[in-house]
């Protein structure tokens, strides 16, 4: 058997995730949304680690309430330039996100923001990733943990607000605060849009963990119980609690796959229910599945949506 493995000298694209010597590849194909911003047309592996980036990163490890013990926070800062828009506007918008462990290390969010930045698509933005450690502490921290939000709220964020001043960039307010996350993240996220509307203006939720129904937490903290997407669509405990309580002015975008199976009709159902109760809420069906090649066109969708002002409605 044959153990070694090349690049396919004809594919443009570097590796959708950095993994070891090689990474993932993807195959797109001609009717594919674009996504430029993730595409240099250079060498494999210079997305990630010959390409120069404009901005800075700043890292620490910090203990955030009801997660599993501390965890890596990494802030990316964009380019100094950027610190004349912080100072003439009420700051940079903040974009909060989980996973960033993939996001950060392996997919290169970072390069692909400047990308977009450049191309005139965002405007200059930080970010503030919180990574988590497997698949336990993904159930323990994302998983519909309100006591851990909280804390991000109340400790993550001010970190990154004190770590940015410190390089001379003020970060804006709640309402150009975003929150994001995928699968057990975008349950994470809704729950964020939920509770803590006075952390965040918008809410970007790609994939949605919406199989999840809560739980009291154990000793190993929030575990879900099995995956019942054989009911109704929108008969599901976050759907639920949308239903049940009063709208906030929070924006929220549900993006989900074709390829999904019965999560596509549940993302309908509740976007429905956050209409009828008053919510801001759109939702977009992409060609694909449950992937990170997926997701990072979504993200820089989802940016482009939350920070570009409402659109009137008669």
């Amino acid at each position: 058997m044959i153990t070694r493995t090349f690049w396919d000298p004809r594919n443009p694209d570097p590796p959708l995730r950095r993994q070891g010597p090689h990474g993932t590849s993807i195959h797109t194909g001609s009717q594919a949304p674009p996504q430029p911003e993730w595409r240099t047309g250079r060498g494999p592996l210079e997305r990630h680690v010959g390409e120069r980036l404009e901005g800075r990163i700043v890292e620490d490890s910090l203990e955030v309430p009801r997660g599993s013990g501390p965890r890596r926070h990494l802030l990316y800062l964009p380019a100094p330039d950027a610190q004349e828009q912080s100072v003439s506007t009420s700051g940079l918008p903040l974009l909060v996100l989980f996973d960033a462990e993939v996001w950060f290390d392996e997919l290169g969010l970072p390069h692909a923001l400047e990308a977009a930045v450049r191309a005139g698509r965002l405007p200059p933005l930080a970010v503030l990733g919180l990574t988590t450690s497997g698949r336990a502490d993904r159930f323990r921290s994302l998983g519909a943990n309100s006591a851990f939000l909280a804390g991000v709220a109340e400790t993550s964020i001010p970190w990154a607000e004190r770590a940015a001043v410190a390089q001379g960039i003020l970060l804006a307010g709640r309402d150009r605060r975003i929150l994001a996350g995928q699968s057990l993240g975008g349950l994470s996220a809704l729950v964020g849009a939920l509770e803590l509307p006075d952390a965040f203006g918008a809410a970007l939720a790609h994939s949605a963990s919406l199989w999840w129904e809560h739980q009291e937490a154990g000793p190993e903290g929030f575990m879900p119980a099995p995956p019942r997407f054989d009911r109704e669509p929108g008969n599901n405990w976050i759907t639920a609690r949308f239903r049940e309580a009063s709208a906030r002015d929070v924006r929220i975008r549900l993006e989900v796959g074709t390829r999904e199976g019965p999560a596509a009709a549940h993302n309908r159902a509740l976007h429905r229910v956050l209409l009828e109760c008053g919510w801001e809420s759109e939702q977009h069906l992409y060609e694909g599945g449950h992937d990170w090649a997926c997701w990072r066109g979504c993200l820089i969708d989802g940016l482009d949506w939350a920070l570009s002002p409402p659109t009137p409605t008669e």
